[in-house]
């Protein structure tokens, strides 16, 4: 049984404590930095989305083979 975080979940955080960034106070602390970190990580959890499906699709998903 895993112990920790899943990667995907840090992910999810890290994006909601962004969008929290570019709303806050009437969106004083959103810049265009933050919100290319938001589309970066998107990237990243849409990356490891595929590989779950091609590695659900082979029957190796939660096994430790390649």
């Amino acid at each position: 049984e895993p112990n920790g975080a899943f990667v995907a979940t840090v992910i999810l955080a890290a994006i909601d404590r962004l969008r929290f960034y570019q709303t806050a106070a009437q969106g004083r602390f959103a810049c265009q930095q933050n919100a290319d970190a938001i589309e970066a990580l998107a990237m990243a959890r849409a990356y490891l989305e595929n590989r779950t499906k091609d590695r659900e699709a082979r029957g190796v998903e939660g096994t430790a083979q390649v």
